[in-house]
């Protein structure tokens, strides 16, 4: 009985919380807080605003109400608007020559672990998706997702583009104008060093002691 409770109260012991900040991510964020504020100094930077929200299960071509946006039903294009908001995580730097999509994956594991620290409606959920807008545009209080794949040839625009930079396939008619892009998963990462990354709790316990 007494080994018993022994094994019990080791598993119990080594359990960790999934939204917890575990020992080992420390280093990461460290590091990755440095490599953020050295870059962000850097006048060939780039700096991003990264939100969360689960991932989608909204039925394919049907917006939050059950109706198909305009155009989808006739183009038959399997584009929908997730009605659950978009929650600021923090904020990737890089350089301006670093692809935004390797830089904001380098740094992934850390933005989703931040996401449900800081946002507990986001704990539940398996899996997040990851949208940013640049720093120099202006904030929005309730962000909307304005990038589209192009319905020809697949390409994912950007939310600003007017048409797909592969083929000028022009915006379709049911792509929503917004100001965030989608942060595609890529297999090839930022190099060490060129991708940073600065919670928005961090930011905003510098500006209460500053305020003090």
């Amino acid at each position: 009985m007494l080994s018993l409770l022994a094994s019990l109260a080791a598993a119990t012991a080594s359990w960790t919380v999934p939204w917890a900040s575990s020992p080992s991510s420390t280093g990461r964020r460290e590091t990755a807080l440095r490599d953020f504020l050295a870059l962000a100094a850097s006048p060939d930077a780039r700096t991003l605003r990264v939100y969360a929200r689960p991932n989608k299960s909204c039925q394919a071509g049907r917006d939050a109400s059950g109706r198909f946006q305009p155009g989808a039903a006739s183009s038959g294009q399997r584009e929908a608007r997730d009605p659950r908001p978009w929650r600021l995580v923090g904020r990737v730097s890089t350089r301006s020559d670093t692809a935004v999509n390797s830089a904001i994956q380098a740094q992934r594991s850390l933005l989703e672990e931040e996401a449900r620290l800081q946002h507990r409606a986001l704990r539940p959920h398996r899996t997040l998706v990851l949208a940013w807008a640049d720093e120099r545009d202006e904030p929005f209080d309730e962000p909307v997702l304005g990038s589209f794949l192009c319905p020809r040839c697949g390409t994912q625009a950007d939310a600003g583009a007017a048409a797909c930079p592969q083929c000028g396939t022009p915006r379709p008619d049911y792509a929503p104008q917004g100001e965030l892009t989608l942060a595609r998963r890529v297999s090839g990462l930022a190099a060490p060093g060129e991708s940073g990354f600065r919670a928005a709790a961090a930011e905003e316990e510098d500006d209460a002691h500053g305020a003090t």
